[in-house]
C-alpha cells in the first residue's frame, strides 16, 4: 500500500467480514468491531482508534496532523495492526504502508537492484488467504508495491507437515497455492513460499500460520417418523446435540438426487435445531448438513424413507400460491420425483428453465451461491431431456451467467464434474441438432 508523503493516510478495512459469512455468500458483517494499533511514532494520533467500534473500520490520519511527528528523506515503511472483534473472538491483520516522497525507481544497475531487494522487498510481500471454502482454499502472494513485477520470480511453496513437495501439482512455480482443507492438520499449519529472482538469484522467504479449526461434532440427525408420503406426511428433523467452538450453527436438510447432487430442501437453511416440512421428494437418502460460523461443515445421514404420493394435485394447483423462483424450482424437483419415466412431463423442466432464466435477471451473487447446487442439478436434468434449439440456447446463456457469478477455481470436485456433465450433454444436443438440419 503506497502513499505520497504530503497526502492523508487512509486504510480502509470496511470490507472485512467473518470468513464463515463470506463462504455463505454474505458481503457484510454488522457485528464486527474494529480497533487499530499504530506505529510508536504515530500513537498519539490513534488514541480514538484503540476502542473496538464498528465506525473504526477506516483509519484516517491527516497530513497536517502527522507531518510534525514524521519526517522522511526518501521513504519510510509504517506498519498498522488491525484487530477485529466478534463475539469473544479476535483476529489480527497487519497493513504495511510505504510512505515516499516520490516514486521509487528500480535501477537496472545490478548492485542498486540488489540493494533495493535486500532493504525493501521482504516488507513488500505478504501471503494472503484469498478464499476458504468447505473443501479447499487458496493462498496467494500479495505485492504492496506495484512497481515490482512478480513474473520476475520463481516460486516454491511448502506445507511443513507434507512428506512431498509434489503432493500438489501447483506446489511450485505458481503465484497462488490451491490446497484441500482435509489435507491440513487440525490446529496450526505452517505454509511457506520461497521467491527466487530469476535475474539476480536473490531469495525471499515468507510464511503464514493457518489454524484449522475442529469441525462440528458429537451430534446426529433425528426424525419424528421413519416413513412417510411425499408432499403429504409432515416430518420433523432434529439437529441433536451438535457441538463446536464456533456458534451459532446453520443447518440444511438435503437429499441425494438422481444426478448424484446433495439437493437443498430447506430453502437455504435454518438456525433453530428443528425443521418441519412435508415438501420432501421420493427418496431414502436424506442428510443433515451442519455449518458453523466459520463456514466449516459436516454432513450426517437422516434415517427416513419417503414413498410416492399417488394422489398428487395438478402442477398448476401445486404451484399457484408459490411466488419465489428458487422455491418453485425445488417444488418441481420434488413433484417430478413422484413420477416414473413414462409419466414424465418435459413441460415441467421447461418451466424450471424459464424460472432459472427469470431469476438471473434479479439474482444477487449471495443468493446464487446459496442455490448453486440446486440450479446445477436442474440444468443437468434439463440437458438430459429432449429440448429444442431455443432451450439449448437458453441453457447455454445460463451457463455463461454462472461463470459470471462464480469463478470455477472455487468449485469443489463434485461441482466441477456436474458442470462438465452439463457441457457434455449440451454438446451432444447441439450435435444432434446440427445433424437433423443436414
Amino acid at each position: 500500500m503506497n502513499f505520497i508523503y504530503g497526502n492523508d493516510l487512509l486504510v480502509d478495512a470496511s470490507n472485512s467480514i467473518d470468513e464463515g459469512l463470506l463462504r455463505m455468500g454474505k458481503k457484510s458483517d454488522p457485528l464486527l468491531l474494529f480497533s487499530w494499533e499504530c506505529p510508536d511514532i504515530l500513537k498519539s494520533l490513534c488514541l480514538g482508534y484503540l476502542k473496538p467500534k464498528q465506525e473504526n473500520n477506516i483509519l484516517s490520519l491527516k497530513f497536517l496532523d502527522y507531518k510534525s511527528l514524521l519526517k522522511i528523506d526518501i521513504q519510510s515503511i509504517l506498519k498498522f495492526n488491525l484487530i477485529l472483534y466478534k463475539d469473544k473472538r479476535t483476529a489480527n491483520k497487519t497493513f504495511t504502508i510505504l510512505l515516499k516522497k516520490n516514486k521509487i525507481e528500480i535501477s537496472n544497475d545490478e548492485t542498486n537492484y540488489l540493494n533495493f531487494e535486500e532493504k525493501y522487498l521482504p516488507d513488500f510481500i505478504n501471503i494472503e488467504k484469498a478464499y476458504l471454502g468447505n473443501s479447499k482454499f487458496i493462498f496467494k502472494i500479495n505485492i504492496l508495491d506495484k512497481n515490482i513485477n512478480l513474473n520476475n520470480y520463481k516460486y516454491s511453496w511448502n506445507i511443513f507437515h507434507f512428506k512431498s513437495d509434489n503432493q500438489y501439482l501447483n506446489s511450485n512455480n505458481e503465484i497462488s497455492l490451491l490446497i484441500n482443507y482435509s489435507d491440513l492438520l487440525e490446529g496450526i499449519n505452517l505454509i511457506s513460499v520461497k521467491l527466487t529472482n530469476l535475474r539476480t538469484g536473490f531469495v525471499i522467504s515468507k510464511s503464514i500460520e493457518f489454524n484449522k479449526d475442529k469441525l462440528p461434532h458429537s451430534g446426529s440427525c433425528q426424525t419424528n417418523k421413519k416413513n412417510g408420503i411425499s408432499l403429504q406426511t409432515s416430518i420433523s428433523f432434529l439437529a441433536d446435540n451438535w457441538k463446536s467452538d464456533f456458534l451459532p450453527f446453520l443447518y440444511k436438510i438435503k437429499y441425494l438426487n438422481k444426478n448424484n447432487i446433495l439437493y437443498d430442501l430447506s430453502d437455504g437453511g435454518f438456525v433453530e435445531n428443528n425443521f418441519l416440512t412435508n415438501n420432501l421428494p421420493v427418496s431414502d437418502k436424506f442428510f443433515l448438513e451442519v455449518i458453523d460460523n466459520q463456514g466449516l461443515s459436516v454432513i450426517t445421514p437422516c434415517k427416513l424413507n419417503i414413498k410416492v404420493n399417488k394422489n398428487l394435485p395438478s402442477i398448476e394447483e401445486f404451484l399457484e400460491s408459490v411466488f419465489d423462483e428458487p422455491k418453485k424450482i425445488n417444488l418441481i424437483e420434488i413433484y417430478i420425483s413422484n413420477k416414473n419415466d413414462n409419466e414424465f412431463d418435459a413441460g415441467l423442466l421447461n418451466h424450471s428453465l424459464d424460472l432459472i432464466n427469470n431469476y438471473f435477471d434479479k439474482i444477487t451473487s449471495e443468493k446464487f451461491v446459496e442455490n448453486f447446487d440446486n440450479f446445477i442439478s436442474t440444468l443437468i436434468t434439463i440437458s438430459n431431456s429432449n429440448i429444442d434449439q431455443q432451450k439449448i440456447n437458453k441453457t447455454c446463456e445460463i451457463l455463461d451467467l454462472i461463470m459470471k457469478y462464480y469463478d470455477p477455481i472455487y468449485f469443489d470436485d463434485n461441482q466441477l464434474n456436474s458442470l462438465y456433465t452439463i457441457y457434455d450433454n449440451m454438446n451432444k444436443k447441439f450435435g444432434d441438432y446440427l445433424k437433423s438440419k443436414l
